[in-house]
């Protein structure tokens, strides 16, 4: 009977061990799964922040894009207005020579010309010819008579290209209508054909006449 006792207590003490090793065991896997789970806790957070980096760098590159996007509109639309300029560059150009031109500062600059001419002609017709104040006047009432509207038969010997009509008859330049002209004039050096001196050079068909023989200069005409 005692044997029989004794083998059943053997036999629970061996089914006791087992239940405690499988309770170890137990406590071991859950100590494991414990870990893992933290484990995974750390992962799906840093995956989280990931996430929302991600995210905000999807913005930005949203927001950069449209920005980008912007920068390009503005900038077809500004190189459009280059483009619109550079083809008004011609109209901008003549409305401005024209405006100057309408100007009391050019209108006084061809009074000066015109003026200088007039004294110019003065002096030399009444030193070559010898004339006194009494034959220039002549000169003034032709003028006043409007003579100089209308061409002498030779004139055209001595002058290569004759200014326009409303030039030549003294025409208030303000009055004048817009010139149209090539826009390479704006740029093109000007040419001239001044002395040493600075005085005026002779044209073309002056260079191929003989030169006037000028009457004795009479008092009368030095003091005009």
């Amino acid at each position: 009977m005692y044997q029989h006792y004794q083998r059943a207590a053997d036999k629970a003490e061996t089914k006791l061990k087992k239940a405690d090793d499988a309770c170890k065991l137990v406590i071991k896997e859950r100590d494991k799964v414990n870990s893992d789970m933290k484990t995974l806790q750390k992962q799906v957070s840093e995956l989280n922040k990931k996430l929302t980096d991600q995210k905000e760098l999807k913005k930005k590159v949203a927001s950069l894009e449209q920005s980008l996007k912007d920068e390009r509109e503005a900038k077809a639309k500004l190189a459009s207005k280059v483009e619109e300029m550079e083809r008004d560059k011609p109209g901008v150009r003549r409305r401005a020579v024209n405006r100057f031109l309408q100007t009391d500062l050019y209108a006084n600059l061809l009074v000066y010309r015109y003026t200088a001419g007039w004294i110019s002609a003065h002096r030399c017709v009444c030193k070559a010819e010898g004339w006194d104040s009494t034959k220039w006047q002549a000169v003034e009432k032709a003028f006043n008579e409007e003579m100089n509207h209308s061409p002498t038969s030779y004139e055209s010997e001595y002058f290569d290209e004759l200014p326009p009509h409303a030039v030549i008859t003294n025409l208030d330049p303000r009055e004048l209508p817009e010139v149209e002209f090539d826009d390479g004039l704006i740029s093109s050096p000007v040419t001239t054909h001044a002395g040493k001196d600075g005085s005026a050079g002779p044209s073309n068909k002056d260079t191929g006449k003989e030169p006037v023989n000028a009457a004795e200069t009479t008092k009368e005409a030095d003091k005009n």
